[in-house]
């Protein structure tokens, strides 16, 4: 459960690092390196709406946090050089992980959604 839990706790800090878009935002296919630090904002306070931050008790103590915190929006930055995703990408982890529900997200199988290997670099 401990690597399961730092890699999902990795993946929901960048994903939450990076965000998304909406429908009036860059197209899914989009790469995340070309916005601007005011479109990462706003795609982030769109997957804010789209993804609202939940906590999810795991027991014994133990608990995660789920989807995006728009007061973190703020604080966003356009991701390294390196990081080929794209909003699609961003969009599809985040809201594979935001859809599971409490069980599946504690259980020691969980496995993160496949579009989140692309946020890796980033």
């Amino acid at each position: 459960m401990q690597n399961l839990t730092s890699l999902l706790c990795a993946a929901l800090f960048t994903v939450g690092l990076i965000a998304c878009g909406g429908d009036d935002g860059p197209s899914d296919s989009t790469k995340l390196t070309s916005l601007s630090a005011a479109d990462i904002k706003s795609v982030c306070e769109d997957l804010a709406a789209d993804f609202p931050e939940r906590t999810v008790d795991c027991g014994g103590g133990f608990t995660l946090t789920v989807g995006q915190n728009p007061a973190e929006c703020a604080a966003i930055t356009v991701p390294p050089a390196a990081c080929t995703a794209t909003v699609g990408d961003a969009r599809a982890c985040i809201g594979g992980l935001a859809g599971a529900t409490d069980a599946e997200i504690c259980s020691d199988t969980f496995m993160l959604p496949a579009a989140c290997a692309a946020l890796e670099a980033c």
